[in-house]
């Protein structure tokens, strides 16, 4: 997945990516440097989190399941697997978003920490 694949289509994911670079570079000039790469390092955690999906079909409806194992409630379901696969995606990324926003704690994925990128959001 390259970056634009990764971010998908999620309005809400790449407003909050422009709101941590706007706010960043407002009330924290320090930290506006980590803060430009907030899409890079976003995009690098849902690609390292979806190579962590596990899919299998469910036997009674004939659809395809998808979650990621250490991401609690990050799930999707969908008639076909790669339609499961781009809504398993865009469930992660608001599940990330919404991490975010609320100030919750986001498991690190292979080396990938996004904690910091909370502290850089706006209250509101």
């Amino acid at each position: 997945l390259g970056k634009d694949s990764a971010l998908g289509s999620s309005r809400r994911f790449l407003d909050l990516c422009f709101r941590v670079q706007s706010q960043a570079s407002k009330r924290y000039p320090s930290q506006y440097t980590f803060a430009k790469d907030c899409p890079d390092m976003l995009a690098s955690y849902i690609e390292k989190a979806m190579a962590l999906a596990i899919y299998e079909i469910i036997e009674d409806d004939k659809t395809y399941w998808g979650e990621i194992p250490p991401l609690q409630g990050v799930w999707a379901n969908h008639p076909t697997l790669e339609g499961c696969r781009q809504d398993l995606q865009e469930a992660l990324s608001d599940w990330i978003a919404l991490r975010l926003k609320l100030g919750l704690q986001i498991p690190v994925i292979a080396d990938t920490d996004l904690n910091n990128l909370a502290q850089l959001l706006p209250l509101t």
